[in-house]
């Protein structure tokens, strides 16, 4: 959950600019997942909205979702995985990468097959953002539409602050048709193609690398703002 209480808001306003219609889909664990480790100058501790939460549940999505949904911006489906819980891969690949990471892609992966084939291609733009970032720099439209219909994957250039994509790429933020973001968000499913090319030295064990991996094997084009 981290600051999702914090984020949501200003995240949901910065889509308005370009959005008549925001639909809301969920994936999280049950763990608060508050730390007292800032690692970043451009990180922020958040407020401990949630400190009194022992776990993330329903409800306290749902209340936060409720402040932000209006006329136009609706909460659809969420999930919460309960700590611990199972997930279909091999112990070689799973022992290889680091389990937070492992975790990461398989909620990412769970929170596109909540939506469904169906739900997911009714939509002309799908987003996935984790919810302790926000959101700041605005997009142009002309250049939103011209990705959209060239299928390609629209992704910031950065992957830290001044550290251009070279090689990898920032997975905390990225949209896209739904064609491609189907795609892209197939991480859990290439863990072990993806092993194979980090032993190959085509690759580094680290998120931003592996989630270039992924896009390399998807074949997949992305556009940087």
């Amino acid at each position: 959950l981290r600051t999702f209480a914090e984020t949501i808001g200003t995240n949901i306003e910065y889509f308005k600019q370009n959005a008549k219609h925001i639909d809301i889909y969920y994936c999280f664990i049950d763990f608060v997942g508050y730390t007292d480790n800032l690692n970043d100058f451009r990180h922020v501790m958040g407020n401990r909205t949630h400190n009194d939460c022992k776990l993330v549940t329903p409800a306290v999505v749902n209340k936060i979702l409720a402040e932000h949904c209006t006329y136009n911006v609706h909460f659809k489906r969420g999930t919460i995985k309960t700590i611990p819980f199972n997930m279909p891969i091999t112990d070689v690949v799973k022992d290889f990468f680091a389990f937070n990471l492992v975790r990461q892609y398989y909620l990412m992966q769970e929170s596109l097959d909540i939506m469904g084939n169906v739900i997911l291609d009714s939509y002309d733009m799908v987003v996935r953002l984790r919810t302790d970032v926000v959101l700041q720099n605005p997009i142009p439209k002309t250049f939103i539409r011209d990705c959209l219909a060239g299928d390609n994957l629209i992704i910031n250039k950065y992957i830290w602050e001044n550290h251009e994509s070279i090689a990898a790429t920032n997975e905390m933020f990225f949209m896209g048709n739904p064609f491609v973001v189907k795609r892209a968000m197939r991480v859990f499913d290439n863990l072990d193609h993806i092993k194979k090319l980090i032993e190959n030295q085509q690759a580094e064990p680290y998120g931003e690398s592996i989630f270039n991996a992924n896009l390399v094997i998807q074949n997949l084009k992305s556009n940087l703002f």
